[in-house]
């Protein structure tokens, strides 16, 4: 299955009206403007590594459920936020694990088999292969009841969107948008 659809798959079947959406920077961010763009969406702009640390604050902040999308080099490049992640009930960590920095230039993360060993920063761990496993699995009662939970999804390496745009809006008006949809305005 390729990222894309993983995405798309929590966008509209998991990620309620009223959640949190973190995605991090690169084709993640892309994709999941392509594949349902809200305002409760936050596409990082740079700063690969640091989206959990975003997650973790939002979660000290609001009462809303958190998703946390992370490339698996990304999601390895943030380990120093993680046993603060403990303390988050409201965060969901979804990696999305292909074993490579796609948008760097495809080189191979040799750890990336090691999100497991992550796990025990968290209150639930689940692996899957392909979104329809999620019907088949305990994890939409799991995001029900709260976190942080680790989702690590196995996604084709060579599945991103190379025609993908970015998108189209400004990072400014962007982070206002999204700062209002926080804070409820």
């Amino acid at each position: 299955m390729n990222r894309k659809q993983h995405i798309s798959t929590f966008l509209s079947d998991i990620v309620r009206k009223e959640d949190i959406a973190l995605f991090s920077t690169g084709y993640i961010s892309r994709e999941a403007y392509d594949a349902k763009h809200r305002n409760g969406n936050f596409y990082m702009i740079g700063s690969m590594g640091l989206l959990s640390s975003i997650g973790i604050g939002l979660a000290t902040a609001s009462k809303k459920r958190i998703f946390v999308f992370d490339g698996d080099g990304s999601f390895f490049m943030g380990l120093d936020a993680m046993p603060l992640m403990q303390n988050c009930r409201s965060i969901i960590h979804v990696v999305l694990n292909n074993g490579q920095w796609s948008s760097t230039g495809g080189q191979t993360i040799p750890f990336s088999s090691n999100v497991v060993n992550c796990s025990k920063f968290y209150w639930q761990y689940f692996h899957f292969t392909d979104a329809k496993d999620f019907e088949n699995s305990t994890l939409l009662a799991s995001c029900e009841s709260g976190g942080p939970i680790l989702i690590n999804c196995s996604v084709d390496d060579k599945s991103y969107d190379k025609n993908c745009k970015r998108f189209d809006i400004d990072p400014h008006e962007h982070l206002e948008t999204f700062r209002k949809f926080v804070i409820g305005e």
